[in-house]
């Protein structure tokens, strides 16, 4: 017997450089997915500091999975009713990661560090592995845009025993970035 599962994916302008900009619109949207009975909500590529692609403005912005920034963070999803995925700029061990993150109770439940890096995202060091996650019911992989254009990214989650490949991407429409303010 199948379960229908709802999932929200939230693509909103981006927001450069202000964390807890973005963390309130995420804390907005994930309590508005979770009331229209949203399991699972997503957010677009690097959402958390932007797409930062200035080594500078990332290395300034970036965060450690390990840190107390990081933990304070997760403590604003504890009371979150759907599991989030999210973009970030993650900092370890002296290199810089385009990562998404799942979390759900406020708690990390693992990260993905995107494969396939554009010419542009040099700044970025590769992921090398396609974990699995099991949160809001559902069991998943995660792609970050470029990584849908080879099999072999869905291909490893698939073979792991995932029935969906989730996708973040940084959207542009038509090439220009769209900027917004964070709700007060």
């Amino acid at each position: 017997m199948k379960t229908n599962i709802k999932v929200a994916v939230c693509q909103l302008p981006e927001v450069r450089e202000n964390t807890d900009g973005a963390l309130s619109w995420m804390e907005q949207y994930a309590e508005r997915a979770g009331t229209e009975g949203a399991r699972l909500v997503c957010f677009p590529e690097c959402f958390l500091q932007g797409y930062l692609l200035q080594e500078e403005l990332a290395w300034r912005n970036a965060i450690d999975l390990a840190s107390a920034a990081f933990r304070a963070l997760l403590g604003r999803f504890a009371q979150a009713k759907p599991a989030i995925v999210f973009g970030m700029i993650e900092a370890d061990a002296g290199s810089l990661f385009n990562t998404a993150v799942v979390i759900e109770e406020g708690q990390l439940i693992g990260s993905y560090r995107k494969i396939h890096l554009l010419p542009g995202e040099r700044i970025f060091r590769p992921g090398t592995s396609c974990p699995v996650f099991q949160a809001g019911g559902l069991k998943f992989g995660i792609n970050i845009c470029f990584d849908t254009q080879f099999p072999e990214t869905a291909a490893a989650v698939t073979a792991q025993g995932a029935a969906n490949c989730l996708s973040g991407e940084q959207h542009d429409e038509a090439g220009q970035r769209g900027e917004m303010e964070a709700p007060s």
